[in-house]
């Protein structure tokens, strides 16, 4: 785990969307306040780790972060993932609490449906170019501008495709959930998942579970003041609540 401030009481891990980066998170810092550290977690290829080779499946993804944030085990984390993000937030978090004993205080899945469900494509990494980028751009993911700039997306769109392949490649889980808390969030007008398919997420679970839906599309969190505000929230109780939820007990 990277250093933290001093004052750190708590930890968000934010995962991003697929072909995002951690720079998605840009400014939830500020929002979540002194107390609350932000890691906003870059997969390998992308923004910054463009050295490193893409890795295939969530799992992978998964696989790489978990073991960086087990260094400081009392601090509680809490995990949110967007997207095929919330896969990868899914996965982290049961390796966390199955391989190192360690419970996220919770977890936040947010507009994606939940993990025992089959994704209801929308768009595929094996769609041409022009249609990937116009998907992309009905999503809301990417600006008129740098879509037009050929030679940007022609280095984008490989990242792109590879996120998109871990998120189809998913199988949907039958295995054991997680034992912590989890809120689903989705945007009303989201073409990619219904309330309903987002509400699944409750079947992960045997702890808590709650759904919140916001209105807007499938990048209603970057609209919508009150998602962090929700984060911080859940963030803060998991600290004024030291005994719950931090590390599982044998």
């Amino acid at each position: 785990m990277a250093d933290l401030p001093a004052a750190t009481e708590a930890v968000v891990v934010a995962f991003p969307h697929a072909g995002g980066s951690g720079a998605a998170y840009r400014g939830w810092q500020r929002a979540l306040g002194p107390r609350i550290a932000l890691l906003a977690v870059t997969h390998p290829g992308h923004t910054g780790r463009f050295t490193e080779p893409l890795l295939e499946t969530c799992e992978e993804l998964a696989d790489e972060v978990a073991p960086r944030l087990t260094a400081r085990p009392g601090l509680p984390l809490v995990l949110f993932g967007h997207s095929m993000g919330s896969l990868v937030a899914f996965e982290v978090a049961r390796r966390l609490e199955q391989r190192y004993g360690i419970s996220p205080a919770h977890l936040f899945v947010s507009g994606s449906p939940g993990p025992g469900r089959p994704a209801r494509a929308t768009a595929s990494y094996r769609l041409p170019d022009d249609r990937l980028i116009g998907w992309l751009e009905e999503m809301g993911g990417c600006d008129e501008a740098i879509a037009r700039d050929r030679e940007l997306m022609a280095f984008l769109l490989p990242v792109l495709r590879a996120d998109l392949r871990a998120g189809e490649s998913y199988r949907p889980w039958t295995g054991s959930g997680v034992s912590c808390p989890v809120t689903a969030l989705t945007g009303a007008q989201d073409p990619s998942v219904t309330p309903a398919e987002n509400l699944a997420w409750q079947e992960a679970t045997g702890a808590a579970f709650r759904q919140h839906i916001f209105p807007g599309g499938h990048f209603y969190l970057h609209e919508d003041a009150a998602v962090v505000a929700t984060v911080r929230r859940t963030a803060e109780d998991s600290y004024r609540l030291p005994t719950e939820h931090k590390e599982l007990t044998s």
